[in-house]
């Protein structure tokens, strides 16, 4: 098989490994490779919690419909802050519990309040796409930036607490 591949055998005869580039024949931790690695999950979900800080908070900039507003950037980035605390957020929260570096009951309660900030950024998010294709009025503006508001303060505070 490798003949015919390389049939001209520019590269030398292929062995079992297949073609592989000099640099990947380090070896690698965990037979895997590794390109971040946190110092804690603990670290890492606090990181995921300064992300969804920055995605809210750009959400909240651009919660208008006037010329210069990325309304549909804003709601994307609401869905992706909520879809990261379930997912991400409270895998990494998890880990951390089963690795000691958090006690239990402060990881329930750490994911019970990701489980709110993501409620309100989805809510946030509903208000923004109610109406669609329509762009949303003053009152569906209103309520997303509440519920953003909401979002992005429970976020702070966990990342305080974290």
């Amino acid at each position: 098989m490798g003949r015919m591949l390389n049939y001209f055998g520019l590269a030398g005869e292929i062995g079992p490994e297949g073609v592989v580039p000099d640099a990947w024949k380090v070896p690698q931790p965990m037979s895997g490779l590794t390109i971040y690695e946190p110092i804690s999950m603990q670290e890492s979900a606090h990181n995921q919690v300064e992300m969804d800080v920055g995605l809210v908070e750009f959400a909240l900039e651009n919660l208008c419909v006037t010329r210069g507003c990325e309304i549909e950037e804003a709601a994307a980035r609401l869905g992706y802050a909520a879809w990261n605390l379930d997912k991400a957020f409270r895998k990494q929260i998890t880990e951390a519990a089963m690795l000691g570096e958090l006690d239990a009951m402060d990881a329930d309660e750490f994911s019970r309040s990701a489980m709110a900030a993501a409620t309100q950024c989805r809510e946030a998010r509903g208000h923004l796409l109610k109406r669609q294709p329509e762009l949303p009025d003053a009152l569906a503006l209103d309520a997303a930036r509440a519920a953003s508001a909401a979002c992005l303060q429970t976020l702070a505070k966990l990342s305080a607490d974290l």
